[in-house]
């Protein structure tokens, strides 16, 4: 996953801040401005004025005359679709001081910057939290198995027997499994068990060695036909393999704090 698109948000003039706006925002004697404290913040996601250092997003809203916020709409997002839905959460739930005319309340449109820690979601801070979380990965691990393993799911056992009996005959696995519509050959990988419905896992730590399972194993998806290909002690997911759950696991952590 890559990430991520920013820009830095340049100084807008009242001119062009007020075409952007639209009339109701013209005609009005002050614009609306969020209270002091009211939106919350994150290491994710911080409010910014616009044209700040570090102003990166800029979401727009309909503030009501009670100082509410009415539909807020990304204008600037990150190109994330997680942080830019936080983005919105986080303004709806924003205070505002409400546009005036006249000495009154009325409706009115804001732009609303925010400052966007992406540096955080980048490979090197990623990386960093792999680091981070590779003894608990270790410890979870400790004293289970991983499976290389492939199969062919077919919906009966009689078809299941059928594909049995053509692969002692001699026939290639992976056509037997081209045949049956698998994809990449009937291939799963590296596996843990636990990963698989109780029947399939069970199937696999009965087995001490290698090899092909001589009877089918039925679960609520249908009659597999298993092929261990390796057992080894469980070891932690490459880093490659976990990268975007690290990225989500480090939006979840920045968004938390």
């Amino acid at each position: 996953m890559t990430c991520c698109r920013t820009r830095t948000i340049t100084s807008l003039s009242k001119l062009a801040l007020a075409a952007w706006l639209g009339a109701g925002a013209v005609h009005a004697d002050t614009l609306p401005l969020p209270a002091a404290g009211s939106c919350g913040q994150s290491k994710l996601l911080k409010p910014a004025a616009v044209g700040a250092a570090g102003a990166n997003m800029l979401v727009r809203v309909r503030v009501r005359e009670d100082g509410t916020v009415h539909a807020p709409a990304i204008d600037t997002g990150s190109g994330i679709e997680q942080v830019d839905r936080r983005a919105l959460a986080l303004i709806q739930a924003c205070r505002f001081t409400p546009a005036q005319r006249e000495g009154k309340p009325v409706a009115g449109d804001a732009l609303i910057a925010l400052a966007f820690a992406s540096e955080q979601l980048e490979e090197p801070a990623l990386r960093a939290l792999y680091q981070r979380y590779l003894p608990s990965m270790r410890r979870t691990l400790e004293g289970r198995k991983q499976y290389h393993a492939a199969h062919i799911l077919v919906k009966t056992e009689a078809a299941a027997r059928a594909v049995l009996a053509k692969l002692a005959a001699g026939e290639p696995f992976a056509q037997v499994a081209l045949d049956h519509g698998a994809k990449d050959d009937g291939e799963l990988g590296w596996i843990l068990s636990e990963r698989y419905t109780p029947r399939f896992a069970a199937a696999l730590r009965n087995r001490t060695a290698p090899g092909l399972l001589p009877e089918p194993v039925e679960t609520e998806y249908g009659w597999h036909v298993i092929r261990i290909d390796a057992i080894r002690p469980a070891e932690p997911s490459p880093f490659e393999s976990v990268r975007e759950a690290l990225w989500r696991a480090a939006v979840a952590e920045m968004d938390a704090n």
